[in-house]
């Protein structure tokens, strides 16, 4: 038993003896004084951080645009260094993007340029461009509800 349970336990005891001899027998006519003490005890708890890595599954937030979602996504991984996808990445896209992008090449081609967004219904298409092929998002969303990357496709010329 932890010394917090022994304390209660002792408390418990200590007040049901004080309730036991409260009684002396003795004429009820008889004029009583009763003495009661509370006894209060605070207990605080630590719970230790965990220090395993938690998965996730989805997107951190929403972006207000999806221009801003697929750059998001897109300048975590050209400004990664190890090659693992950090928070920055999973801001507003799907853990499949993110796996996609990280998983498909090694960086962000020299001549790679932003090529914008084109709304042909849901899902919303933006796109990187490169010599020799392309990055396309797909993005859903809205701009109440706000855009998430769902999907990363590599277009070869």
């Amino acid at each position: 038993m932890t010394r917090v349970g022994r304390l209660g336990v002792i408390v418990f005891v200590a007040g049901l003896a004080l309730a036991a001899c409260g009684d002396d027998g003795g004429d009820e006519s008889q004029a009583k004084s009763t003495t009661t003490s509370a006894v209060s005890t605070t207990v605080a708890t630590t719970v230790p951080p965990t220090t395993s890595a938690i998965p996730v599954t989805g997107p951190l937030q929403r972006c207000p645009t999806a221009e801003e979602a697929t750059k998001s996504l897109h300048d975590a991984w050209a400004n990664d260094a190890d090659g693992v996808p950090g928070d920055d990445a999973r801001r507003c896209a799907s853990e499949a993007a993110v796996q996609t992008l990280f998983g498909g090449a090694s960086g962000p081609s020299p001549t790679e340029m932003y090529q914008g967004c084109v709304e042909e219904g849901p899902p919303v298409r933006c796109g990187y461009s490169y010599e020799g092929g392309g990055i396309s998002f797909l993005v859903s969303g809205s701009a109440a509800n706000g855009f998430v990357v769902d999907s990363v496709e590599f277009i070869a010329d």
